[in-house]
């Protein structure tokens, strides 16, 4: 039987430990963003709902050219969690929000797949600023390993679970 994994917003000021304790999860049920949940409210827009911002982090984050700003690990990441999370996240994107002063993280066991909306970025989960960075990370760090890139003011990274770089 596969078990689910989740997506869940964190706020910045509590730290990443606050989701996993930085332990590997998967299915962490009460986490789950749904329209039921204290974390989602519906946006303007009919078709994407909103994470409520909890708690704003008080950082300054400079704004870079994505390319200047890519960090690499020297640890590579799970193929098939990647690319579970990835679409996990994508998935997310279309429907919602990335609140600046948030991290998103889709946690797969070993792998997360997250996205870290600085507070002086916009509020649009975008798909293309994900595959930007996605591809400037295999191009610096190498396809497999894990590391992170700045888009539009926003980190996208793989990391492992509850190691997030905002």
């Amino acid at each position: 039987m596969k078990q689910s994994a989740c997506i869940c917003a964190v706020p910045l000021n509590l730290g990443c430990a606050a989701l996993s304790d930085n332990q590997p999860s998967r299915g962490v049920e009460d986490s789950h963003p749904t329209s039921s949940s204290p974390y989602i409210q519906p946006s303007l827009d009919a078709n994407r709902n909103m994470a409520a911002d909890v708690s704003r982090a008080h950082s300054t984050t400079a704004t870079h050219g994505a390319e200047s700003d890519v960090k690499c690990e020297s640890m590579d990441y799970n193929q098939l969690e990647y690319k579970e999370g990835v679409e996990m996240l994508k998935t997310f994107c279309e429907k919602n929000r990335a609140i600046s002063g948030s991290v998103y993280p889709a946690v797969m066991d070993t792998t997360a797949v997250y996205i870290c909306a600085g507070e002086d970025s916009n509020d649009v989960c975008e798909l293309t600023e994900w595959n930007t960075a996605e591809q400037l990370v295999d191009q610096r760090c190498g396809t497999g390993r894990m590391g992170t890139a700045r888009v539009n003011n926003k980190i996208y990274g793989r990391r492992s679970p509850g190691n997030y770089k905002c």
